[in-house]
Parts: C-alpha cells; structure tokens; sequence
C-alpha cells in the first residue's frame, strides 16, 4: 500500500511541474535574484531552462553572461552576450564585456572589433586608443647545437614592432639575422617582415605578409622574396583558417598552402589543441607537413604550448610567414614546448626548447646523412 502511495505522489508531482512550466515573469525574477546574490549556478540552470522553452530576452543573455564571465569561462560568456547583442546592437554593457571576452581569450581583433562599436566617452574611459604607432614590441634570441663537425651552431636574432592602424587593422613589422658556418663558409641571412591584418568582422581577419631573405654565402649574395595570404576564422571555442604562399629563393618558386583548425575546451585550464596540414612543392620537389600544437594554462600567469612537426621543411613557412626555413639541411621533424610567463598585464617572457632532425643533402651522392640540433631560445613581448 505504501509503495503505491509513494508512485501516486510521484505522479502528481510530476504533473504538477509539467503543468507549470518555466515562463518570462519568473524566469526575469529568478535570474534577477541569483544575479544580484551572487548564485550563478542557479542562474545558468534556470537561464538554460529558459531558453529551452524559448524564453529568451536581453537581460536574461546578459545575466547568463555575467554568470560565465566571473566563473572565468570567458567563451561561454562571450556566446551569451553576443546573443544579447541581436536584441540591442549599441549596449555599452554589452560591448564593454565583449570587449574584455576577447582580451581574455587571447583575441584582440574580437577586442577591438567591440570596442569601436562603443561610445567614445566608454572608449576614453577604458583607455582605448584607436590608433598606436608601437602597440607591441617583442624580442628573440636562438642558439641551436648539433652533432656535426661540418656545421657550426647557427644563432637567431629578431626584432618586431606591432603598429595599431586603427580598431581593425594592424601592421607588424620585424628585422632578423640568421648566421652558420657550413663546410668553411659563414652564412649570413639578414631578413624583414612584414604582416597587414585587417578584421573583416569580429571573428574573421584577413592578413597579407611579405618576407625578404637576404642570403650572403661568401661572394654570392641571393635574394628571396615570399608572399602571403591568410584568412583566420573563429567561432567561440572554434578557430578555422587557410594560407597560402609564393617563395622565390632567387631561381625557383616553391608554393604552399595549407590549412588549420583548433578547438579550445572547457575548464579553467583552457586547454587548445591546433592543428594544420600544408603542402610545399616547386621544381620537382613536393613534401607534406603536419603540424600538431597544444596549448595548455598551467598557473594564473604560467602558459605551455607543445608542438610537433613531422616533413621535410624545405622551404617551408611557418606562423603566418614569420620564419622562413630555406636554408641548405631542410628539418625532418621538430618537437618542442614553449613556456609562457605574465610577468605582468604588459610584460610576457617566453622560452622554447626544440629537438630537431635535420638532413644533409649531398650533391654529388644519392647518400644522405641525418644528424640532431637542439634549439634554445629566449624572449620578451612588452604590450605598450
């Protein structure tokens, strides 16, 4: 008897609930409540209730938004309050927070893309400049070491400026020196870079690069010249682009193209995988290249990426064209993890070790020799 009673009662509550769905009025006063003490789990169970039945309106997105934001998941946030901007474009809230989403995930196109939809007196008031004609400075070092008695253990040295055009556009600029001795002869590369990125929409940037190599092998001076074209595309937690590039080293083309996509997970840790296929051909000459990073937030100011790169790398070009690989012994397969530190809101060191396999390609033998190069590197960004 008692057991039957039990079911009845479950029935009837069952009914009852169903009978009195979630509606507008008390899905305002709930979120309203939880949002002004502090109780986000319950504000994001009850605001995903309410978009479950199509109860969906300004404050609700913010509140959702606000919810995520504080929590630290910045992604989330980020989705909810561009889901408050459908029901009103100009909310300075809104922006304000779309704003800092972006600063927080790494995305300053996002950024800047919502600060210059806000009203000056808010731009002013954040301390947002439009225009900035150095934004960033960064610095490298690299010392690599073999294995080989017939190559020295080559340094890198760059330089490179960030200019803020305006909100959406941006020029990067650096000047680098490359130098090995290689069976007697000192190799000197001096290069330039240059990257235009413009976005197109708050997720979506196009970018447009030239890179000039200048190689000086005792009296042979040869000039490369590469072009490039990118188009980088987010959404959310979602990341998907394409690039495509020409190189001439001074008497032959090399193409590549390839693509890339990543995925950051939830959680704290803020997990990104990333990876990116390409292919380099010219002359005869094709190889694939496979490229797998993750990138992981290991402390509040710590940050680890690790990546792996399998095919030859002759020619090949890497991080939106920044480096150029064209010298003789193309690289086989890399592996190596970077190490990020916010020493404050302005200033990151960074380190990288790699372990490389690189290729001696003999000239007159179809034999070649493999050996092993360690890279070290050091660094500085400083965010004016």
């Amino acid at each position: 008897m008692v057991k039957y009673l039990i079911i009845l009662l479950l029935f009837i509550s069952i009914r009852t609930n169903a009978q009195h769905p979630i509606h507008f009025a008390s899905a305002d006063s709930i979120t309203y409540n939880c949002y002004l003490s502090g109780d986000w789990d319950k504000l994001i169970k009850t605001g995903k209730n309410a978009l479950a039945h199509n109860i969906n309106f300004k404050r609700l997105q913010q509140r959702l938004g606000y919810a995520y934001f504080v929590q630290h998941d910045y992604f989330a946030a980020q989705n909810h309050y561009e889901q408050a901007l459908t029901f009103d474009q100009s909310d300075p809230d809104t922006q304000t927070y779309l704003y800092y989403c972006g600063l927080y995930t790494n995305d300053q196109g996002n950024a800047n893309f919502a600060a210059e939809k806000m009203p000056l007196e808010l731009q002013k008031k954040l301390n947002i400049r439009k225009s900035k004609v150095i934004d960033v400075i960064d610095l490298e070092y690299n010392y690599k070491s073999n294995n080989t008695l017939t190559r020295s253990d080559p340094t890198y040295m760059r330089f490179g400026i960030n200019s803020q055009l305006n909100l959406k556009t941006s020029l990067y600029q650096t000047l680098s020196s490359y130098q090995q001795n290689i069976d007697g002869t000192t190799i000197k590369q001096p290069e330039y870079f240059a990257l235009l990125r413009h976005n197109i929409s708050a997720h979506t940037a196009l970018d447009i690069g030239y890179h000039y190599v200048n190689t000086k092998n005792r009296n042979l001076i040869t000039n490369g010249n590469m072009g490039y074209l990118g188009i980088n595309s987010t959404l959310n937690r979602f990341k998907l682009g394409g690039h495509a590039s020409l190189f001439n080293d001074g008497s032959t083309n090399y193409y590549q193209a390839g693509i890339k996509g990543g995925v950051t997970l939830p959680g704290q840790t803020r997990i990104t995988f990333t990876s990116s296929l390409d292919n380099v051909s010219g002359s005869g000459y094709n190889s694939l290249i496979f490229a797998q990073s993750v990138n992981v937030r290991l402390l509040k100011r710590v940050w680890a990426e690790g990546v792996l790169t399998l095919g030859n790398l002759k020619n090949y070009n890497d991080n939106n064209g920044l480096y150029v690989y064209n010298l003789v012994d193309p690289i086989l397969s890399r592996a190596g993890i970077t190490m990020y530190v916010n020493l404050t809101n302005k200033l990151t060191l960074f380190g990288n070790y790699s372990y490389e396999t690189k290729q001696i390609e003999k000239l007159t033998s179809n034999l070649n020799t493999n050996y092993v190069q360690q890279s070290f590197s050091i660094g500085t960004i400083w965010k004016l």
